[in-house]
């Protein structure tokens, strides 16, 4: 058999490498991989909000989630109070 472990459609590739190809694999933080998930950008993206939600919760904020715009939206909460709050 050709296809490698967990093909979803074992039999219908001409080769092991055309089962793997099929399945989008990638190095992750190469843009030129082509494999539509963002590569290099969006892990530096993903790098930056981790890093402002890691900031936030050091200040005493709740985010409810490691984005931009939870982040936002406790550090406004917390402006229009004047304290922390958990926001959700």
């Amino acid at each position: 058999m050709a296809c490698s472990a967990g093909c979803p459609t074992p039999g219908a590739h001409k080769s092991w490498g055309d089962c793997i190809r099929s399945k989008r694999t990638a190095v992750m933080g190469l843009e030129s991989t082509g494999n539509g998930l963002g590569g290099y950008t969006a892990d530096q993206k993903m790098h930056r909000e981790n890093a402002a939600y890691r900031d936030a919760v050091s200040e005493g904020l709740q985010p409810s989630a490691p984005t931009f715009a939870a982040v936002d939206k406790a550090r406004k909460a917390a402006d229009t109070v004047g304290a922390p709050v958990k926001t959700f």
